[in-house]
């Protein structure tokens, strides 16, 4: 269930008003990829390097670039600041004010899954734990209103498997 119209002002008000809540939420939105470049120096140790860099990579390149791609090409779902006319807080870098119906599905949650589902085959830890930074930025997405809960749900659900499927399917093939 999404939240509705009220949830959304609320949130708005909170991060107009108080700067932590502001920043904190900000950070895990935009900045969130910090804890992939972290799991990168950690898998650097791995012995499948080059197997994990090759599939995690393709696995972000067909979860971001084409499955989002083709869903956005055919089903157009305002955000939340679209259809409650927020002005939404943006950041100097990331997450602009975007005038295209692109919510569904986030770009953030099936890019981010599809690492860490890529990487739960070679360090479960690592792909757990960057899972839940995924979870953390879906929620951040959704209380700055640049997304619907079920933006975020079906970014995780689409990107885990891809990234999953991927990486199985392309270690028996390419890497044995």
């Amino acid at each position: 269930m999404n939240p509705n119209q009220a949830t959304y002002q609320n949130w708005q008000r909170k991060l107009e008003t108080n700067k932590l809540f502001r920043y904190w939420w900000q950070f895990w939105s935009n900045y969130s990829f910090v804890f992939y470049l972290i799991a990168g120096f950690i898998l650097l140790f791995e012995d499948n390097l080059v197997a994990i860099i090759i599939l995690g990579l393709t696995s972000f390149v067909v979860a971001r670039m084409i499955i989002t791609v083709a869903i956005n090409s055919v089903y157009k779902k305002q955000r939340p600041y679209q259809k409650f006319n927020f002005n939404v807080i943006t950041s100097r870098f990331f997450s602009m004010r975007d005038v295209n119906f692109n919510s569904f599905p986030s770009r953030h949650s099936i890019a981010y899954a599809s690492v860490a589902g890529s990487i739960l085959v070679f360090n479960p830890i690592v792909g757990i734990a960057l899972l839940i930074v995924t979870v953390v930025t879906g929620v951040a997405r959704v209380i700055l209103s640049y997304h619907w809960p079920s933006d975020i749900l079906t970014g995780l659900t689409l990107g885990s498997i891809t990234g999953y499927l991927l990486t199985i399917y392309g270690l028996n093939v390419f890497f044995t």
